[in-house]
């Protein structure tokens, strides 16, 4: 398996980072360059390898940070993100909690004619805060510098 990550500005395009980056960057340990925007946007690609050799990819995310002047994520920054991250799963793990409840605790779910929607609507405004859209020259040049790490050709533009 492989995990890369980059970073991308409008001045320097895509640059390689160390796999533990963005991890780091969250947690404010380390400044990343930001866009004129205030953004610090990152490609990440997971595939399949052996021996080293990347094989194929398995998924490919763009996501975006706020960062201050300096390229650190301050502490509210971290508190408004983890807050989103875990606003976007709460219904996806609401069920589980329910498993250990106290039973006067317990949520209960939807009666049968009403849909629950709220897990896509927490997942969308997690995706509006936390990821974005290359361009297409930017989609471009993601697929170029990977394919030139990877000595072949693993992404072709969409």
């Amino acid at each position: 398996m492989f995990c890369w990550y980059y970073v991308w500005t409008e001045a320097a395009g895509w640059k390689r980072i160390r796999q533990n980056a963005p991890l780091e960057h969250l947690r404010g340990e380390i400044p990343l360059p930001r866009c004129r925007d205030g953004f610090v946007r990152l490609g990440g690609i997971v595939g399949r390898s052996e021996n080293r050799i990347p094989l194929e990819v398995a998924s490919v995310e763009f996501l975006k940070h706020q960062a201050d002047a300096r390229g650190y994520m301050t502490e509210a920054q971290q508190h408004a993100h983890m807050a989103s991250a875990m606003e976007a799963l709460d219904p996806l793990v609401r069920p589980l909690a329910n498993l250990f409840a106290d039973p006067s605790h317990r949520q209960e779910p939807p009666g049968p004619t009403v849909i629950d929607a709220e897990s896509r609507f927490t997942r969308r405004r997690y995706d509006a805060k936390h990821r974005w859209r290359p361009a297409r020259e930017t989609l471009e040049e993601f697929c170029r510098v990977v394919n030139s790490r990877a000595g072949t050709v693993l992404m072709v533009p969409r």
